[in-house]
Formats: C-alpha cells, structure tokens, sequence
C-alpha cells in the first residue's frame, strides 16, 4: 500500500524526470534551429557538424538525416548525401518527410559531379550551366521563389519578397512557387531543389544567373536583382 509520503515522492520524481526529458527536448530544438540556420546562410560544413553532433545522442531523428543528406550534396560528396536520404526512405514513419528524400535520390542521379563550391556562398554556381533555359513571354528578367507552407525560414522571407516585388514589378517579374502543389513539380525537379527557400534567377532570355539557398536580407535581395537587370 502506497503511503501519502511514498506518493509524493513518487510524484516528484516523475516530475523531475519530466522536466529534465522537457529540458532536452528543448535543447535539441535549438540544436536543430541552429543547424538550419547555418545550412541556410550556406555554412555546410558547420551545418553537418552541428546535425552530426544530434544524430549522437538521436541517432533516428530523420529531420537530421534528411539535412545531414542536403550538407553532403551541397559539398558535393554525393555517395554519403545518398546514404542519408536512402535512411530516410528506409526509416521514416513520417509520411511527409519520406517524399522529399525521395525527390532528392531522383535528383542526385542529375546532379553535376563538380561543383565551384567556396564554402561559404549560398549560390549554387554550377547551377548557372547545368539547368536547362525556361522560355516566357515579355524578355524581363523572373525571380522564382521555391517555399513551402510548412517551411518557417521561407515564413520569414514572404514579407521581404513581397516588399522586394513591389518595387521592382515595372522591371521584373516575380512568381512564388509551392514546392508541395503536383502542379509545380516540373519545375521543381527542373531547377533540382532539394530546400526551401530556393530563390532562382533568370535573365529575360529564361537563362539561370544565379540560384540562392537560403532567406536573404532585403538588401542582400534587392541588390542581386539590381545585378541581374546589369545582366550579370
């Protein structure tokens, strides 16, 4: 029989195992929004530390494996980006993450094996020569922005997007794409994106000038566009 002071103690027990599980949880989830910023602002090499760091102590987190899988692309070591997007395939009980790794492993087999990679530059300058021309009417340079409902850096560039395209509407066009809608998957496996947000360049020829990972600054935004009305 459980005695009124056995109980309590019971209690407090549980509930400090409770706030200490609360507590990690907590942590990892900052481990992880840190991580995605790094990967975000185009620091791949430190992105994949910092996921590689959690997968120690959770080694069946898929969102982890899933990015580990984008870090390794993007530092063009393709054989271990497929090993973890494969583990995702193989693993995940989260119905919505498992599409998207198996996006990726469609999309590896069309990546190009050498890219110009700095380490520190978000734009994917291989991009430039290795997507096919897309063809509109008008001749205006297009900016295309690749996002997803879910997706919370994506959430935080739809202001400065909009802001950005109200400016230069008279001298650009401006198309925000769902990554999620079946309507848009020719250009999403078009333009290989893999992340979000992808923000993709065009001259008024339909030729790619630039493809950025990643949110920008308003700044950072407005001034590659001023760069692609200089046609560079």
């Amino acid at each position: 029989m459980f005695t009124k002071s056995l109980f309590n103690s019971l209690f407090i027990s549980l509930s400090l195992v409770f706030c200490f599980l609360v507590g990690q949880l907590g942590h990892t989830a900052n481990l992880d929004k840190l991580a995605v910023d790094e990967y975000n602002k185009g620091h791949y090499s430190q992105a994949l530390a910092s996921f590689k760091q959690i997968v120690k102590t959770h080694p069946n987190s898929v969102f982890c494996h899933y990015y580990m899988g984008l870090c390794y692309q993007r530092l063009n070591q393709i054989a271990l980006a497929r090993q973890e997007y494969n583990w995702v395939v193989q693993n995940s009980l989260d119905t919505s993450m498992k599409p998207y790794a198996q996006r990726a492993l469609g999309q590896l087999s069309q990546y190009q094996s050498k890219r110009n990679y700095s380490g520190g530059n978000t734009s994917d300058v291989s991009a430039k020569t290795n997507v096919s021309p897309v063809s509109y009417s008008g001749g205006r340079p297009k900016i295309l922005e690749f996002s997803a409902t879910w997706c919370g850096p994506c959430k935080k560039f739809a202001p400065i997007f909009d802001t950005v395209k109200s400016s230069y509407q008279s001298r650009a066009d401006f198309q925000s794409i769902d990554i999620d809608d079946e309507r848009h998957k020719e250009l999403v496996n078009k333009y290989s994106v893999t992340s979000v947000p992808t923000i993709v360049f065009l001259n008024g020829q339909g030729k790619v000038m630039d493809i950025h990972h990643g949110t920008m600054s308003e700044a950072g935004f407005t001034g590659r566009i001023d760069q692609l009305l200089q046609g560079k």
